[in-house]
């Protein structure tokens, strides 16, 4: 939860600004790094069968999660 809210807030703050300015540059890396650590979370092995469960379901629906990135003027609660 603390890594999804991590991720409102840098969104938050990237679409506060004009795309292409350098502080929507600024969050917009920042984001994107986030949502890498998160992805490479879904590659690890976990052993409880509820944590598989949800890393599969977020596997299966990466793209659609993660489609606020690409295109910012998407409400990022639409994607979660």
């Amino acid at each position: 939860m603390k890594r999804i809210g991590r991720l409102y807030h840098l969104n938050k703050k990237r679409v506060s600004y004009e795309p292409g300015t350098a502080s929507f540059k600024k969050y917009d890396a920042k984001l994107r790094d986030k949502i890498a650590e998160i992805e490479a979370l879904t590659c690890e092995k976990h052993d409880h069968p509820g944590q598989t469960a949800v890393i599969e379901s977020v596997k299966n629906h990466w793209a659609g999660l993660i489609v606020f990135v690409d295109n910012p003027e998407v409400d990022m609660a639409s994607s979660l």
